[in-house]
Parts: structure tokens; C-alpha cells; sequence
């Protein structure tokens, strides 16, 4: 497959950001699903860095203002982090 120009990469870790899928994403720019997965499967791809990259901004932010009603004493927000705290631990065991 060719590789993706800058402004298909922006396009996805836009998409990514807005907590789309990677199978819509490349009905959005009109690329074959496999072609798409092929490259998005890829752990060195530049489509799978953007789209990381959108989705993970989107998540930090979402998590920030839990992570500071946590801090100041929220019961539901303590449990919240604790949850995140959690998966961070077990994705990072997995590595």
C-alpha cells in the first residue's frame, strides 16, 4: 500500500481524536478495509502513530479533570483513578 501523505495522517489522528473506529476512519478517506488494516496493524506505521496519537490526547484529556476531582476528595472520581491507575499497570505489563 502506499504510504499515507501528512494530510491523510492529520485526517486520522483527528478522527482518532473524535473516539472513531479504524474501520471508519478508512471508509472516511476511501481506502479498502484490508489495505487499511494491513498498514494500521503495522506497530512501526505512521497511520497507527497518528491514530494512537489522536486517541490517546482525547483520553488524556477526558481523564485529566477526573484525575483533579480525585485529588481534591471526590468518592466517585477516587475510584475512577484508581481504575486508571490500574489499566496503566496492565498495559504496561504486557509489554
Amino acid at each position: 500500500m502506499n504510504k499515507f501523505s501528512d494530510e491523510q495522517l492529520e485526517l486520522v489522528k483527528g478522527y482518532a481524536y473524535d473516539l472513531l473506529s479504524w474501520k471508519d476512519i478508512a471508509y472516511l478517506l476511501e481506502i479498502p478495509l484490508p489495505d487499511f488494516r494491513l498498514e494500521f496493524e503495522n506497530p512501526r506505521s505512521k497511520l497507527l502513530i497518528a491514530y494512537q496519537s489522536g486517541r490517546i490526547k482525547r483520553k488524556h484529556e477526558l481523564r485529566k479533570p477526573i484525575l483533579s476531582m480525585a485529588a481534591k476528595g471526590s468518592p466517585q472520581a477516587e475510584i475512577l483513578a484508581v481504575k486508571f491507575l490500574e489499566e496503566q499497570l496492565f498495559d504496561e505489563s504486557n509489554d
